[in-house]
């Protein structure tokens, strides 16, 4: 399922700019308040025998109010946070964590919250979606011995067959039935969705924008759970569906 957490903020929330990380580790703590061995097999494991997909998604912070000062954003009042994931042991914990506490921490920093709501799929065949966090498409080799990391942007043809790939590999993973394929068209995609974060000292190339997205209706509804892309764990590839 997917989740809309709206925290309240007694103060203003200050963070990196990029916080990635810090979100993450937020939502893993969320978890260790209701079941510290599914929040360790979260982290450490996920689903896959030789690769591993942990099958969430988050989108970045969201606020009313918010600036950007001396490297860090400064959020302010309400703070609000998507989260989603195909994993039905996912939702139980999670459900229990957002029906049993209010006060939680960020970053040392308290947020309190007020409501949450729930959103299932209910879409049909093809849609039109909107990126609430960016897509990640990248390969990686070896050049002069050193290992190197080039980022696909939406105009070459590998960024779309490649989100078609991941997408039929975690599928796979997670209901043991390979997929048929299905068809990622961009609609609206330009320099400005070009986005550039570090995580854990890397430099990330990812990429907002409007797309088409076709396919069976249990396809797009998996997608709409674990987002599009690489390092969807990481706070990437998390959409909404605005037709």
């Amino acid at each position: 399922m997917r989740y809309k957490l709206y925290f309240k903020l007694n103060k203003p929330l200050k963070l990196k700019l990029n916080y990635h990380e810090d979100i993450q580790r937020f939502i893993y703590l969320l978890f260790t308040k209701e079941n510290k061995e599914y929040a360790q097999f979260l982290h450490n494991q996920g689903y896959g025998e030789i690769k591993k997909y942990k099958l969430f998604t988050f989108s970045k912070l969201y606020s009313p109010k918010r600036t950007i000062k001396n490297h860090e954003i400064i959020f302010e009042d309400m703070l609000i946070l998507n989260i989603a994931s195909i994993d039905t042991k996912f939702d139980q914990y999670l459900l229990n964590t957002l029906n049993n506490y209010t006060n939680f921490k960020l970053q040392d920093q308290n947020i309190i919250l007020k409501k949450y709501q729930i959103f299932k799929y209910n879409y049909n065949k093809q849609i039109k979606i909107k990126l609430l966090s960016p897509i990640v498409i990248r390969k990686t080799y070896l050049e002069e011995n050193k290992k190197k990391t080039y980022y696909f942007n939406p105009l070459e043809k590998d960024f779309t067959e490649r989100i078609n790939n991941l997408f039929k590999k975690k599928y796979e993973t997670y209901y043991g039935i390979t997929p048929e394929d299905i068809t990622i068209k961009l609609v609206s995609v330009n320099e400005k969705d070009k986005y550039v974060t570090k995580y854990k000292n890397t430099y990330i190339t990812a990429w907002h924008g409007t797309y088409l997205l076709q396919g069976k209706k249990e396809y797009l509804e998996f997608l709409y759970y674990i987002g599009l892309g690489e390092k969807t764990s990481q706070g990437f590839g998390m959409f909404e569906v605005i037709e």
